[in-house]
């Protein structure tokens, strides 16, 4: 027998035959890197195994290691990649996983098939459906990176032919433009691709809005304005750049430290930084003298009798109204902050005659 260009020709005793056999010659190509090991011990077992599955499928067909057309083709080069790809933790699990038969620790299908058992067991469907239902877009996630999240979560769910119609209602609830949503809710008859498409059209046209209508510039501000600031008011300015002062009514320039009233309390109101000659606050009464002896007459008002006519003669800046008193009309400051009617002497002896009157 003799072998040139991978191929042999095979000698037998009527002669040598010429037919030409082909010898496989296996190579990996050294750009190609190995899929990452399996991690039994950090993260999800589950979602680990899921990844690294799907990462060998793409390596095997990428290294031109398995044939569709014949599955049984170079089983043990197979087995003894996917064996170095599991990394060593996995290996040591899976040296204790029971096979039937010690040849099947050499065939990758079987191989896979133990380890799939191991990582995931007996699927619980309900939790399964659980967890899909509670997913929701995240954050600055796209659409699309939602949708296929959510068929990944799909696949454990055994929805069956309500996969698509599921994933869509997740995606109207779940999604975090409200307006989207709205849109969505409107729309008769929608399939799972007119949902991603809507939904993705208003992706598309919020990030043109962000480029047509940017955020409006941010003026730099020098020093905070205080309360005294705020109240200058410019036309009250005078030569020299000094200012009519309502903390203290004199003249200064516009600095709080130039005022003589920063800092002080007003009498009036009892605040501070003003004097009580600009104090802009209602005078406070601090008490009322009243009668409490047994002849004590308290002021009623009779609404059938009462002119309800408020009177501003006297100030603009004070109320009046007319009460009846004794069948008698007689006029009255109103003041809310009051807890008694106050009349003096003579206009309670003019009301209601002369009465003795206790001091107290």
């Amino acid at each position: 027998m003799s072998s040139s260009d991978n191929s042999v020709s095979i000698t037998t005793t009527a002669g040598t035959s010429t037919a030409q056999y082909p010898v496989p010659f296996y190579t990996l190509p050294v750009n190609l890197p190995l899929p990452e090991k399996l991690e039994i011990s950090t993260g999800t077992l589950v979602n680990n195994w899921r990844k690294f599955k799907r990462a060998w499928e793409n390596y095997e067909v990428a290294a031109q290691l398995k044939d569709p057309q014949n599955p049984a083709w170079n089983k043990e080069r197979r087995a003894a990649t996917l064996l170095t790809s599991l990394g060593s933790d996995a290996l040591d699990v899976l040296e204790g996983l029971p096979f039937e038969e010690e040849i099947q620790r050499k065939d990758p299908e079987v191989i896979l098939e133990t380890l799939e058992k191991y990582c995931i067991g007996e699927v619980n469907e309900s939790f399964e459906r659980y967890t899909f239902n509670k997913r929701d877009q995240e954050q600055h996630e796209a659409i699309d990176a939602y949708v296929a999240a959510l068929r990944v979560l799909a696949k454990t769910c055994n929805y069956g032919q309500l996969t698509d119609s599921l994933i869509r209602d997740r995606i109207i609830l779940g999604i975090r433009d409200n307006a989207a949503r709205k849109k969505l809710l409107q729309t008769q008859k929608l399939t799972l691709k007119h949902t991603v498409d809507i939904v993705r059209s208003f992706e598309v046209a919020a990030q043109q809005l962000k480029q047509i209508s940017p955020q409006e510039e941010i003026r730099q501000v020098n020093r905070k304005l205080t309360s005294y600031d705020r109240k200058a008011d410019s036309s009250n300015k005078v030569r020299g750049g000094n200012l009519r002062c309502k903390f203290c009514n004199r003249q200064h320039a516009p600095e709080r430290s130039k005022c003589i009233a920063w800092g002080r309390t007003c009498n009036t109101c009892g605040q501070k930084n003003h004097f009580a000659a600009c104090c802009t606050a209602q005078p406070r009464v601090n008490y009322v003298e009243h009668e409490d002896d047994v002849d004590e007459y308290v002021a009623s008002v009779d609404s059938s009798e009462c002119t309800n006519q408020i009177d501003t003669d006297d100030s603009q800046n004070k109320a009046f109204a007319t009460l009846v008193l004794n069948k008698k009309e007689e006029k009255f400051q109103l003041d809310t902050g009051a807890t008694v009617n106050v009349l003096s002497e003579s206009k309670f002896e003019a009301l209601f005659g002369k009465h003795q009157l206790n001091k107290l």
